[in-house]
């Protein structure tokens, strides 16, 4: 689940050139800054900020099942996601 007020997802899928691993796009609607969660029913082995192309350009807080996210305004944001087996 998503949580933050104005945080839609855009996409979902497995990443283009690395199998086991899945892209969650969100978008910021809003003219401000949000805070929001990604929620996962399963455990989280590792997540990254990535660009469009898929390249790693950061890190985000992951906390088990949760990762917490700041978008800027208008911002298109994606996080790369590996679930533990």
């Amino acid at each position: 689940t998503v949580s933050g007020d104005g945080l839609c997802v855009r996409i979902i899928k497995e990443s283009e050139d690395h199998a086991g691993r899945y892209v969650v796009r969100l978008f910021n609607v809003t003219h401000h800054p949000v805070q929001g969660t990604l929620d996962f029913a399963y455990a989280i082995k590792t997540a990254q900020l990535i660009n469009l192309d898929e390249q790693p350009v950061g890190d985000v807080h992951c906390d088990g099942t949760q990762i917490r996210l700041d978008v800027r305004a208008k911002q298109i944001t994606s996080v790369e996601i590996v679930l533990k087996d």
